[in-house]
């Protein structure tokens, strides 16, 4: 585990809104701006969807002085 510390303040915060008798709702978000902060940073951070999904242009594309040409065969892009 990277931060520690992160995943105990967001416990404690958990902790303290939600308790241990029952489970999360929706109304519980708003009360936990660290916890919501946390999530917006991990998915800011991490990859949601793959981005090695095939790609193709249909004709042939310039681009910044590149030529991108058509191709019959798909080219996979991983940035």
């Amino acid at each position: 585990m990277k931060h520690p510390h992160v995943t105990a303040k967001v416990q404690e915060e958990i902790d303290h809104v939600v308790g241990r008798n029952r489970s999360p709702c929706m109304q519980d978000r708003g009360h936990m701006p660290y916890m919501d902060a946390m999530i917006h940073e991990v998915q800011r951070f991490i990859d949601l969807i793959p981005n090695s999904l095939p790609h193709e242009v249909t004709c042939d594309v310039k681009f910044r002085n590149y030529l991108i040409p058509k191709c019959p065969q798909r080219v996979f892009w991983n940035f």
